[in-house]
């Protein structure tokens, strides 16, 4: 029990130096910047229609071809300064361990994961609060947008029939969070990995995590059912997935199967790189 309160505690250090960190308030900021532009055609919709919306508008975000990338361009910085070796890391595995803070900092990596998608969920409600009604169903406003042309004058031609058709809208809205927050959970244990294999460098680390989010940005440069097979970045993308497009193998489930093991294989090759090396420290960014 105190092995574990110890690793929650190094977790926990990393979540108290947001407070005083630029980029954590730079990344804050582009985060609702972003959520911003996406969301708030939503409010003047409502506002004209007279109309109030239900609160799923996220599973829908991100079949827009440029939010994925965004998001994870926006992990990438999050988790640029991984395996977060800092002035406090000698002293901290001095008293718990390599062990315990590797598993401490790699646990970080997927709750701040978890922390950052749901900030960008709860800033899809925050941004058109004034105008929700919190029913279980999809609602005239979302209902509309989707099945017509009707959001296009407002830049939300974003909401998807697809998604009306085939899912509900708690069960939309679950799968898409799962969906992302494994996905940034890949961006940051990718970085962590590669920024260890670089050792003084984190180049390499935001480089391959800024080229991943990136995939979905080249869609329909080449064959359409070979690039969402081998490109992992396009999964949370519900219209990717398997049956919608001929020839594409990847099923929600079978999607949610890969990352999991990509994370935990990526998280492995961490831990055989950093049980070898010297101790770096490098300064904040």
């Amino acid at each position: 029990m105190r092995k574990a309160y110890r690793v929650l505690r190094l977790t926990g250090n990393e979540f108290r130096k947001w407070a005083g960190s630029k980029r954590m308030l730079a990344v804050a900021l582009m985060l609702f910047t972003a959520a911003h532009f996406f969301v708030s055609p939503m409010r003047h919709y409502c506002r004209d229609t007279g109309c109030r919306t239900t609160p799923f508008i996220f599973p829908h975000l991100v079949t827009r071809g440029y939010v994925v990338p965004t998001l994870l361009f926006l992990a990438a910085i999050l988790f640029c300064n991984a395996p977060f070796m800092d002035n406090l890391s000698t002293y901290e595995i001095a008293r718990s361990g390599k062990k315990r803070w590797f598993a401490g900092k790699l646990l970080y990596v997927y709750a701040a994961s978890f922390v950052y998608v749901a900030v960008l969920f709860s800033l899809t409600l925050l941004l058109v609060a004034r105008y929700l009604v919190w029913i279980g169903e999809w609602g005239k406003v979302i209902t509309t947008l989707s099945l017509t042309t009707a959001g296009y004058s407002y830049d939300l031609a974003f909401f998807s029939d697809h998604i009306l058709k085939n899912y509900g809208p708690i069960q939309a809205t679950l799968l898409t969070f799962l969906m992302l927050w494994l996905q940034t959970a890949l961006v940051g244990t990718m970085i962590f990995a590669a920024n260890l294999l670089a050792k003084r460098s984190r180049f390499l680390g935001v480089l391959l995590g800024a080229l991943y989010g990136a995939a979905p940005l080249f869609y329909g440069l080449w064959d359409e059912a070979e690039m969402i097979t081998f490109f992992p970045a396009m999964w949370s993308i519900p219209y990717f997935l398997k049956p919608h497009i001929p020839g594409v193998p990847v099923t929600y489930a079978s999607a949610f199967w890969l990352l999991a093991l990509f994370i935990v294989a990526l998280s492995l090759a961490s831990w055989l790189l950093f049980r070898k090396r010297d101790l770096d420290i490098y300064p904040e960014l």
